[in-house]
């Protein structure tokens, strides 16, 4: 099983639409249970989503929710590692944060559209796009 934690990007394309970004969010969520690779993102990230999607209506917030949940687990975010987060990262908080909740949660890789947000980080960091080219080509 890979853990794989996603940055908040990776599923804001989905429900932005963001092409082609978006079809690599996709891809990455329907192909993941079949490959034995396990999503996760914080709490954060769902935080985040919500804001941004705060001028849709509220329905969109619930599928929103809906559909992360299903393919992907949510981890918990503290103080501690948002202590942490505000360390590892001097010029994004929030993709610091993320670092250390991905950290405290042994994840394998990072998905991020914003590899220059995740410098210096002990996970590798990569985009979707690139993980899935990796990993299907490995499959086959």
């Amino acid at each position: 099983m890979i853990k794989l934690f996603l940055d908040t990007n990776v599923l804001a394309d989905i429900f932005f639409d963001r092409m082609p970004h978006s079809n690599h969010s996709l891809t990455l969520l329907t192909l993941a249970s079949d490959r034995s690779w396990q999503l996760s993102t914080s709490a954060l990230t769902i935080a985040n989503l919500l804001y941004l999607l705060r001028k849709q209506s509220k329905s969109k917030q619930q599928e929103c929710i809906e559909i992360v949940t299903k393919y992907v687990q949510v981890l918990d975010l503290n103080l501690e590692q948002i202590k942490q987060g505000i360390t590892l990262n001097h010029e994004d908080t929030e993709d610091g944060i993320q670092m250390a909740v991905a950290t405290a949660n042994n994840q394998e890789f990072i998905l991020t559209r914003d590899l220059k947000g995740f410098l210096n980080c002990s996970i590798p960091v990569k985009t979707v796009a690139e993980f899935l080219l990796e990993h299907l080509t490995l499959d086959q």
